[in-house]
């Protein structure tokens, strides 16, 4: 009678990791993914950056500021989805996206639309430097991403440091 109760203990027992096993590896694999998604969405914005200095220095040639507000509208809108997947998918970089990426840009795309507006004159110069800075932040990010991906993913290796760790600290070089 003993021994049945131990092999249905035994039996329970490995049932239950492997059911843990098998789910953090589906998790990995569809966190994985989002990761991916997660880059697009990192590209697409420092793209719209790219595309704002190229309209500041029209902008500044030929007088003409409708493209560059536009551009200005769209970088705002392109911060929505790494926001969204941030948030959802991995929540320990909110702060990290929020105070490197964030608010600069939001700054930054209001001293373009302050300048669509008014009659100040831009300073591509100024323009140039921080879509640059932010291009280095935006390739910094995901370098640490990618040689982290088992704390992006939260694997199996990720969940078993845990276990004997008490914090872990992003330190991003830019």
């Amino acid at each position: 009678m003993g021994t049945a109760i131990l092999s249905a203990a035994v039996a329970l027992l490995i049932f239950t990791l492997s059911q843990w096993f098998i789910h953090m590896r589906d998790r990995q694999t569809f966190l994985r993914g989002k990761l991916e998604e997660l880059f697009e969405a990192f590209n697409e914005v420092s793209e719209n950056m790219l595309e704002s200095l190229y309209g500041a220095q029209k902008f500044e040639e030929t007088g003409e500021k409708e493209e560059l507000f536009t551009i200005a509208r769209g970088i705002n809108k392109t911060l929505y989805k790494p926001r969204t997947l941030i948030l959802l998918y991995f929540p320990y970089l909110v702060e990290t996206w929020e105070g490197m990426f964030v608010s600069p840009i939001r700054s930054y795309t209001a001293y373009i639309s302050e300048c669509c507006e008014g009659e100040k004159k831009i300073a591509t110069e100024n323009c140039k430097q921080q879509v640059f800075e932010f291009s280095l932040r935006i390739r910094s990010l995901q370098d640490f991403l990618s040689v982290n991906v088992g704390i992006s993913t939260r694997n199996i290796g990720f969940h078993l440091k845990r276990i004997f760790a008490r914090k872990i600290e992003i330190k991003i070089k830019t």
